[in-house]
């Protein structure tokens, strides 16, 4: 009766470990489909009856990657709030590319804005049928999104200059994690500001 026992504890446990593993790989692979189709999505721009579709293709995709990347780092940092230090040094690599692609979509972004306000432009369709969608949520949507730049530049710094300081001073790795997170709920406020606005533009 005991080895039964013993025995159906065993075949429990094994299962209990393989439905934690698949769960776990489907959430992977969820993780991993919603980014790709999130990057996909950009591309269509290309087909979008606008004047200037590699301006807003290049903005769309640096865009999308940078929500993707932020909301990823932006995961690990809450750890960083939690004490776990464990994972600062994949922070410290994806805050290089947060940097870059920050800088990336803002300057893209000004790229595709001399269209936007150019003669016939978005800007001219905005203000004749949807001037809320200007003068409120663009104009917003413009200085919420220049705002994860410098808080990523100060989260690297400090990843950098305090080095393997971060690992033992939960205060420093706290700093880092909120501004981590700050910078992500900006980012995700801007992009539904944009998604809205290029929504109601081509309605």
């Amino acid at each position: 009766m005991n080895e039964l026992s013993s025995d159906l504890q065993a075949a429990v446990s094994t299962d209990s470990t393989e439905v934690r593993k698949l769960s776990k790989s489907i959430s992977v692979a969820q993780a991993w489909l919603g980014a790709a189709l999130l990057l996909v999505w950009p591309l269509f721009n290309i087909l979008h009856p606008t004047s200037f579709p590699w301006q807003a293709t290049l903005h769309a995709l640096s865009a999308v990657s940078m929500v993707v990347l932020g909301g990823y780092v932006g995961h690990h940092a809450i750890y960083l709030l939690r004490g776990v230090n464990q994972r600062i040094p994949v922070i410290r690599r994806l805050s290089y590319w947060c940097v870059g692609i920050s800088a990336l979509t803002i300057v893209s972004g000004n790229w595709a804005y001399m269209p936007y306000r150019g003669e016939g432009g978005a800007r001219q369709r905005l203000l004749a049928t949807a001037p809320f969608f200007h003068t409120v949520v663009m104009e917003f949507k413009e200085f919420i999104c220049l705002l994860p730049l410098p808080l990523y530049v100060g989260a690297t710094f400090l990843l950098w200059h305090k080095g393997a300081q971060v690992t033992h001073d939960s205060r420093v790795a706290s700093v880092i994690g909120v501004l981590l997170i700050t910078a992500w709920a900006f980012l995700i406020t801007g992009a539904v500001a944009g998604i809205s606005i290029a929504k109601v533009q081509f309605l």
